[in-house]
């Protein structure tokens, strides 16, 4: 697709995204020939990256490579029947496995919301605007993938329907902070015998963005305010925090003794020390979610945060499971419950848009966010503006299990 596309194209490319179960809500204020609709906007997370996986399958200890059998039992594309650009939108310049793309799947946190209730409505349609890879300005003025600006996206399809707009989420802020280039950092430092933490060549420029991003994301948030207002919707908004996709130090996957061992990554997937662990998921994580917030609270939207959505089935944690080879030689394939809900580091070799789905919620992730959105909707649905939840899972538990609280 390119640029040049008229959006009223893009717009119809966009209806046929594909969604699936149910669990959120919808606008009321809707004539009954007026379907109503929610939509996404943002970056990966909530774009659906890493949706391919159902779960992440182990290494060979040592010297690296996981064996096929494995892997393809994590892969949708084998155990699914599925081509590429069904569960990737094939309109978001997915064309191959070595295209990385908008990465909007099939399982988005969105479509989550499909099928529910909202008002005196239900939700027919969800829209999914976000682009892996996408940062504010993505959002707001630059062509990001061969996509217009999404706000431009937003502006059009709102036009068409404005009365029937249930609300709109929006994840935005993580690229801001290059807090992937961080991640893949720390773990460039853990195969250098290195600590990433105490580098202030890698956490400074963290902490200073961070002092911008309010602003940043501030100005998102009013421009979507301003489409909303000057085509006479009355949508909710929801900003939503970043779930963590790797396991804090204490419950990572191996003992403290042991972090210097490839099976680090071979095996688990895991190049990090505990200590680094530690300083991604109790300093720079929650710096973001304060962040973000704040800037819900100061601009009077709705906030979700999902930072522990994950709890219990991140990379690295030793209360996860991987697809692996039982005592007997079977293949074990841990139910959802048990498994990993992000994608690892695989030691093994990746094309690029493999890549790019690294450290990112897989389909089940994907699916205990939309649980977590769907439910909250269902509270914003009777609330004004401003309204803030945690959601957050746990060891055994499956993503249609996690728990939902509303800050008083």
């Amino acid at each position: 697709m390119k640029s040049a596309i008229r959006l009223s194209a893009l717009l119809c490319a966009l209806a046929v995204v594909p969604a699936t179960a149910a669990i959120g809500p919808a606008r009321a204020a809707a004539a009954a020939d007026e379907p109503l609709y929610a939509v996404s906007m943002g970056d990966s997370y909530i774009a659906g990256e890493g949706a391919r996986w159902s779960g992440n399958a182990a290494g060979r200890k040592n010297n690296g490579g996981i064996p096929k059998e494995l892997w393809d039992k994590t892969d949708r594309v084998v155990t699914d029947g599925l081509a590429l650009d069904q569960i990737y939108a094939p309109e978001d310049l997915l064309s191959d496995d070595t295209t990385p793309g908008c990465h909007r799947s099939d399982t988005s946190e969105i479509t989550a919301v499909r099928g529910t209730s909202f008002g005196s409505g239900t939700i027919k349609k969800v829209f999914n605007l976000a682009c892996s890879g996408a940062t504010t300005d993505d959002i707001l003025t630059r062509h990001h993938k061969e996509q217009p600006p999404q706000i431009q996206q937003l502006d059009a399809l709102v036009s068409r329907n404005p009365k029937s707009l249930a609300f709109v989420v929006i994840s935005i802020g993580g690229n801001d902070l290059d807090l992937a280039g961080v991640m893949a950092k720390c773990g460039e430092s853990w195969k250098a015998s290195e600590y990433c933490s105490t580098n202030t060549a890698i956490t400074g420029p963290l902490y200073e963005n961070t002092r911008t991003l309010k602003t940043k994301v501030t100005i998102v948030i009013d421009k979507v305010k301003g489409v909303l207002k000057e085509r006479g919707s009355n949508a909710k908004i929801i900003l939503q925090s970043y779930p963590h996709p790797l396991a804090s130090g204490e419950a990572a996957t191996t003992p403290q003794s042991d972090e210097n061992s490839w099976d680090r990554w071979s095996t688990y997937g895991c190049p990090f020390y505990n200590k680094d662990l530690l300083y991604l998921s109790k300093e720079a994580g929650p710096s973001l979610t304060i962040t973000l917030k704040d800037t819900a609270k100061s601009s009077g939207v709705h906030f979700l945060d999902l930072s522990t959505a994950l709890e219990g089935h991140q990379v690295c944690s030793k209360d996860a499971r991987q697809t692996g080879y039982a005592d007997d030689g079977s293949i074990y394939v841990p139910p959802a419950n048990k498994s990993e809900w992000a994608r690892y580091a695989a030691r093994t070799e990746m094309t690029v848009s493999m890549k790019q789905e690294v450290f990112h919620p897989n389909q089940r992730g994907q699916q205990a966010m939309g649980n977590c959105l769907g439910r909250f909707t269902l509270q914003i649905d009777r609330s004004t503006n401003g309204m803030t939840a945690k959601c957050t899972g746990g060891p055994g538990l499956a993503p249609g299990e996690m728990t939902l609280t509303l800050e008083k």
